[in-house]
């Protein structure tokens, strides 16, 4: 016969297995699909241009930089199941900062100067650092989803 103690070690090993089971399993779920983050890039980028165009320009720009951000955290939901942001406040989120530091600097430095070539050329850096950083980002995420707390 199982003393209590015995049966209450099972089951709270049982539990710690499923809930171990169930970080792996939303870790899993939250894996952003291919591509995301460069789509997401090119609609920070528009949003970007469009502070240093004409007025004419600027509200088509911000229309379809806004269409894309929007449609790509829509993509994400949808190809997901979840709707989920990583804590960017912990130790091991630089790649995040990484991502947003320069993001919000370009902003400034176009809303700033007003120069269309540096804004393209600053809206191109970004494309380019968050297709590659993005998914490293994402990655990170997902460990932290499955680390305990």
């Amino acid at each position: 016969m199982e003393s209590r103690d015995e049966f209450d070690r099972d089951a709270a090993r049982e539990a710690l297995a499923s809930i171990d089971k169930a970080r792996g399993d939303v870790a899993d779920r939250a894996r952003a699909p291919r591509g995301f983050y460069t789509y997401l890039s090119l609609g920070a980028a528009l949003l970007m241009i469009s502070f240093a165009l004409d007025t004419w320009w600027r509200l088509p720009f911000v229309l379809v930089g806004a269409v894309v951000v929007f449609s790509s955290i829509g993509w994400y939901r949808n190809s997901t199941g979840v709707w989920d942001f990583g804590n960017p406040f912990v130790r091991d989120a630089w790649r995040y900062w990484l991502m947003i530091v320069p993001f919000v600097a370009g902003l400034v430095a176009t809303a700033v100067t007003r120069n269309v070539a540096l804004s393209v050329a600053l809206g191109a850096m970004i494309v380019l650092l968050w297709t590659i950083v993005g998914p490293q980002w994402d990655r990170d995420y997902r460990q932290a989803l499955q680390e305990p707390r």
